[in-house]
């Protein structure tokens, strides 16, 4: 199965520590800013909103398996469709950063194993029946009473009504009856915990104007908190709630 696939995962996004982990909540990020590809995504009209879903889609390449490529669960590969609806970043913003991201080398086309197949359904006409092959049915009579008897006492011809008693006498065994068990009681489940998405920059910015702060730059907040897997700082814990984080960047700026 072929999907995108962030180029040089490995080395650029993972570390020791990461590696022994199954499931990513932060990603390890690169802070070089001098280098071509760098320069050459961010040297244009809509640099900073295609940053912001470069970004996003390394978020997203870090939850899925193998890790680094945007495979889906199900194995079935992310496209920009599905990147805009699990980031909340507009499809056409979405479109456009692939596209330039291909062509910078930061995304690649990569072949992985896809889902197995289901197994097919066996043939009965193949199949043999129980009885046996049809050669051998043909050689058993049809009226089975004339069969002889075989026992553990003789042939059929020392079976008198001495072991005729004996078979009519023989006790029944009594019908067992089945033990119902009480059902288990299940205990209320704990609540569900809430796992932390990360804003788009009109999110954040509509937030902002609802506390006096009209000119502030979302798309500047989601990329320097994306730079830090969103945590942060002073904190080793991913952020929890960005709101919060809205008004503490808005009383360090005044």
């Amino acid at each position: 199965m072929k999907v995108l696939a962030v180029t040089d995962w490995a080395s650029n996004f993972e570390t020791h520590e990461t590696r022994k982990l199954r499931r990513l909540l932060w990603v390890p990020m690169p802070n070089k800013h001098d280098g071509d590809g760098y320069t050459e995504l961010v040297d244009h009209e809509d640099g900073a909103a295609h940053l912001g879903a470069w970004l996003a889609i390394v978020q997203v390449a870090s939850k899925c398996e193998p890790r680094g490529t945007l495979a889906r669960s199900g194995g079935r590969p992310h496209d920009a469709g599905t990147i805009s609806r699990q980031t909340r970043i507009p499809l056409e913003m979405v479109r456009k950063a692939i596209g330039r991201l291909l062509g910078i080398g930061w995304l690649e086309w990569k072949e992985i194993p896809g889902p197995e197949p289901e197994p097919e359904a066996a043939d009965a006409s193949n199949s043999q029946p129980v009885n046996g092959p049809p050669e051998h049915r043909e050689n058993v009579p049809e009226d089975r009473e004339s069969l002889p008897v075989i026992s553990r006492e003789g042939p059929a011809e020392w079976k008198g009504r001495e072991g005729k008693g004996r078979e009519e006498e023989a006790p029944q065994a009594a019908p067992s009856v089945p033990v119902m068990e009480p059902p288990v009681q299940k205990g209320p489940r704990p609540p569900k915990r809430e796992t932390f998405q990360p804003p788009t920059p009109d999110e954040v910015e509509e937030y902002a104007r609802s506390l006096g702060a009209p000119d502030f730059d979302g798309v500047a907040f989601c990329a320097y908190y994306a730079t830090r897997g969103w945590v942060p700082s002073g904190s080793r814990a991913p952020m929890k709630k960005w709101r919060a984080a809205v008004v503490t960047w808005l009383r360090r700026n005044r």
